[in-house]
């Protein structure tokens, strides 16, 4: 079997590097423009082959996926359509990790014009998994579980916290234009039957993690909140996403002087956008032995938790179910795979466990759907394969 993986960047490294290990798969394909991490992977694994890809032209893609099985797409979701597609046209299955921010469209449209393809994937039956990395991924895997325990499900919340600072000024641990993408809109919530849309860095609360204690958490940008309210059913009345930590407080700061806004100011006579200016400024988030040289400058802080919960009833009483999952710091994700992060680990990881399942033939579903839609079977075995990687989870009270 043949993967094609595009975007070569924090999480297409640690996803090309799992999946190669795998006895059915015979190439790891690497695209990317910029082909330095893919040739660097080229020289350790011999299952791994680079070629360049320019994902702005459609038929690059196509080209280069002639003949594979499955696409991993881990490029920014704005070439997310163009790579379904291309999928599509070589009869190959389709994976990616989010569908959005994409500027000049609304949230819920990044989401549902990937939902609309349903039929057209079916036809070919063929299977397009969406949102598989962290949160959107293993969240909504929890949140399905959670909700199958419940005769009713009333409302289910994500609330993620996290804080990471070391002596050099990194402040985002992932893509910064998808980073700070997640924050410039309002957020989605599910209340009552409709999608309402919520201020940026809004919604303000001090949620009681169970490990950390009470910590800020705000709304924020996920696709959750929108795919879970589909597919879940149940009754769902409310659902939505906060998120706490050092770059959310960075955020609000942002918010309040306007930096992250997307119309245009008059500055010297120059008319210049507040958001791309920060978007420039942005360091990249650090890969390869960059990681190891911030390591070795110092750690300053380091938590974070992260929760999934499901409110509704079981046998005719009120139940919370809540589940916690957990990973590898900075300093040990680095030690169990070199050049990886913290948030690189765990999101490639994740999405290499729900690739495992396209290799091994254990979706048992066609069309395009999120994790949510997996059975109890599939969901087993994600999760058993992050375990593996020491990325935990457990039911807490």
């Amino acid at each position: 079997m043949k993967v094609l993986i595009l975007g070569i960047g924090a999480q297409g490294n640690v996803i090309a590097n799992e999946i190669s290990q795998n006895d059915k798969v015979s190439e790891v394909i690497c695209g990317d423009i910029n082909l330095r991490l893919a040739n660097e992977l080229v020289k350790s694994n011999a299952k791994i082959t680079a070629k360049r890809v320019d994902a702005k032209n459609t038929q690059s893609i196509i080209e280069a996926a002639r003949g594979v099985d499955i696409i991993v797409n881990a490029l920014p979701p704005v070439f997310n359509i163009d790579v379904m597609n291309a999928a599509l046209k070589v009869n190959a299955h389709y994976q990616d990790l989010a569908s959005g921010p994409i500027e000049g469209l609304p949230f819920e449209q990044t989401v549902m014009r990937q939902l609309e393809q349903d039929k057209k994937w079916k036809e070919k039956s063929l299977t397009a998994l969406i949102h598989t990395g962290t949160a959107p991924g293993i969240a909504n895997v929890l949140a399905r579980r959670a909700a199958d325990s419940l005769d009713v499900v009333k409302r289910i919340r994500l609330l993620f916290y996290g804080a990471l600072e070391t002596k050099r000024f990194i402040p985002f641990w992932w893509e910064p234009a998808t980073a700070w993408g997640d924050m410039v809109k309002g957020a989605i919530v599910w209340r009552n039957g409709n999608y309402e849309e919520v201020p940026p860095v809004s919604g303000e609360e001090m949620y009681d993690f169970p490990r950390l204690g009470p910590q800020k958490v705000v709304w924020h940008e996920h696709e959750e909140p929108i795919t879970l309210p589909i597919f879940i059913g149940k009754g769902l009345e409310y659902c939505d996403f906060k998120m706490g930590g050092s770059t959310i407080e960075l955020a609000i700061v942002f918010h309040k002087y306007g930096l992250l806004s997307t119309n245009s100011i008059r500055v010297k006579g120059m008319d210049i956008k507040p958001f791309d200016v920060v978007l420039a400024l942005t360091p990249p988030a650090p890969q390869g032995e960059e990681v190891s040289e911030i390591i070795k400058e110092g750690i300053l802080r380091e938590e974070g938790e992260r929760i999934i919960e499901a409110e509704g009833e079981k046998d005719g009483r009120k139940t919370l179910i809540r589940y916690s999952f957990s990973s590898p710091g900075l300093e040990e994700s680095f030690k169990r795979l070199r050049g990886s992060t913290s948030q690189s680990y765990i999101t490639g990881l994740s999405a290499a466990a729900f690739t495992k399942l396209l290799i091994e033939d254990k979706v048992g579903l066609t069309g395009v759907f999120p994790p949510e839609c997996l059975g109890t079977e599939a969901a087993d075995i994600v999760l058993q394969e992050i375990a593996k990687k020491g990325i935990i989870v457990e039911e807490v009270n």
